[in-house]
């Protein structure tokens, strides 16, 4: 009996190798969403001990029962629970950990998806205790980690962790973080470029920032993916071009729409780029 995310089925080196295993007849699948509103009350009322706050916390835990136990350990521990939020929680967490660490969860939390070595450089931790740290964010379920292509990565445990952790930055903290993430993936070697666009944008070098997206596009319509291609596209306009390379890129968002079958949009761009 294995458990697994939806969103790892096409990206686990370990499930790939499981699936290569399987009988003729497959696995039986057993699809598990989010607890209703009743079995999260039910949940909530078992936990507290008391049907008191119950309902405040299976509404806030949206049917997800990690939470759900965070939300009631935070009021069992004392933490308010008339008004209690999961962004609360979260964000008390996060302050008990230790410098290094919370630097470490922002870097994970704004990058998304970043292997190992590059969110530790990025977090300028020290080599010696960053296994500890990535330890502790574990433990914590704070962050999650699988292989991929044959090295580790780091993602936030849930969406809305990392929603939490990002809406508490400063904007000096956070374009600090985006420059290291680039500068981290840039050493890398092997970066998307669609990452180091979105990161030196969020950094403010704008120019670097351009230059990466239209990599990106030109990268998306070779592999046929015009929609996306159209997306890296606009992002290189919204980054303040020159008047020759707007007109340059808006022809070729032009005929990345196109070839998307998106004719309307299409017209828009070949009309920017004659104007």
């Amino acid at each position: 009996i294995a458990s697994f995310r939806a969103e790892d089925t096409s990206r686990s080196d370990a499930l790939e190798a499981l699936a290569a295993s399987w009988a003729d007849e497959g696995p039986i699948d057993l699809p598990i969403g989010p607890l209703s509103e009743s079995e999260s009350l039910v949940l909530a009322e078992r936990l507290l001990g008391e049907p008191r706050h119950a309902r405040t916390i299976a509404r806030e835990s949206r049917g997800h029962p990690f939470f759900l136990r965070e939300l009631v350990r935070h009021v069992q521990a004392g933490g308010a629970a008339d008004q209690v939020t999961l962004e609360d929680v979260v964000a008390a967490r996060v302050a008990q950990l230790s410098a290094p660490a919370q630097r470490l969860l922002e870097v994970v939390s704004l990058a998304g998806r970043i292997t190992e070595v590059a969110a530790l450089s990025a977090a300028a931790i020290d080599e010696q205790e960053a296994r500890a740290q990535v330890g502790v964010l574990r433990a914590a379920n704070l962050v999650r980690g699988h292989p991929a292509r044959g090295r580790e990565e780091l993602e936030p445990y849930h969406n809305r962790i990392r929603e939490t952790v990002v809406a508490r930055l400063d904007e000096r903290t956070r374009a600090g973080h985006h420059r290291r993430i680039a500068t981290a993936l840039e050493v890398a070697g092997d970066a998307d470029p669609e990452a180091l666009a979105v990161h030196f944008r969020g950094a403010g070098d704008l120019d670097r920032a351009r230059r990466h997206a239209i990599r990106a596009a030109e990268r998306s319509v070779e592999a046929l993916a015009f929609d996306s291609a159209a997306s890296m596209y606009r992002m290189a306009l919204e980054l303040e071009p020159d008047a020759e390379l707007t007109r340059t890129l808006q022809w070729s968002l032009g005929d990345a729409l196109t070839n998307a079958g998106r004719g309307a949009a299409a017209a828009k761009a070949y009309f920017a780029a004659a104007e």
